[in-house]
């Protein structure tokens, strides 16, 4: 009895989520020593945000981080900022 199956790259990952797996659920924000951090990567680069106690701590120095380096870019280029 054969139990395999053909399937391609994208019927394999179709409907996964990868930010659904995270233990935060929020991008950026991560678990660490009874508390959080976060970070953001930027032209390749990680900055470090620092190290919260809460998670709506972290999750808000994320949204800060993106608003201080995505926004300029975003109106460069005539999108609707963050």
């Amino acid at each position: 009895m054969n139990r395999t199956r053909e399937c391609t790259y994208t019927t394999t990952f179709e409907g996964f989520n990868p930010f659904e797996a995270m233990t935060t659920g929020v991008r950026g924000v991560y678990r660490r020593r009874g508390g959080y951090y976060a970070r953001i990567t930027i032209k390749g680069k990680v900055i470090y945000l620092g190290d919260f106690a809460t998670l709506e701590e972290a999750t808000e120095a994320r949204r800060k981080a993106e608003e201080k380096y995505f926004n300029p870019v975003l109106e460069k280029h005539g999108k609707e900022t963050l």
